[in-house]
């Protein structure tokens, strides 16, 4: 099973490079209009992390509380993502780690920012009082519940591995592997959700180009 999870981790990881190299090469190195300095890529990049660490644009929004739970969400989202895709023979093991270790702390952290920022969503595409949340597509839904539910299947084989019940912990896996794999494989590259990874690079070409211009 674990062997699944590396394979489709491999072909998710390079969907997404590929993406953006196409990316870079369509608006950077095909526009003959501009020459990026070689020192403007790693000017440009620090600036990226920078901004992408902090989502500082969305502190600039009048709802403070907005950019509180878009940063849970989003860096919640961001380590457990990299902790199954970089490092999920240490993440998924069979031994289990105490509370207070890096493995369980950085997990139950990244589950909370999920369900913070999973549960305010909720809520703001239900009530649609925010401008944001007017308009749902289903696309918008169907994410929003694949990753609830990965969520909470995630969290009951967590607590059914920790308490040594083998059969429900098998059977929540199976059905926690059912939602998370079609997940992976559709929603992260290819939904309105990839823009986690898809606009920061955006942002980064095009501040490429602009220094240049300078």
């Amino acid at each position: 099973m674990m062997d699944i999870v590396i394979d489709t981790n491999v072909l998710v990881a390079g969907l997404l490079v590929i993406n953006i190299i196409r990316m870079w090469y369509k608006t950077v190195f095909q526009d003959n209009s501009v020459k990026v300095k070689f020192s403007s890529y790693f000017v440009e990049f620090y600036k990226l992390i920078i901004h992408f660490a902090t989502q500082k644009r969305f502190n600039k929004c009048e709802e403070k509380s907005y950019w509180l739970w878009h940063w849970l969400l989003m860096s919640g989202y961001t380590l457990m993502f990299t902790m199954i895709v970089v490092f999920l023979p240490w993440f998924q093991t069979e031994k289990i780690y105490e509370w207070y270790e890096p493995q369980r702390i950085l997990g139950y952290y990244a589950t909370f920012g999920l369900l913070i920022g999973l549960i305010a969503a909720f809520i703001g595409r239900i009530k649609k009082t925010s401008e944001k949340f007017k308009f749902s597509h289903i696309s918008d839904w169907l994410f929003i519940i694949m990753l609830i539910l990965t969520t909470i299947t995630g969290i009951l084989v967590h607590f059914f591995r920790i308490y040594g019940m083998p059969v429900a912990t098998y059977y929540s896996y199976i059905i926690h592997m059912a939602i998370l794999v079609p997940m992976i494989i559709i929603e992260v590259p290819f939904s309105k959700w990839s823009h986690l990874a898809y606009r920061p690079f955006a942002v980064y070409f095009a501040n490429l180009k602009k220094a240049a211009t300078k």
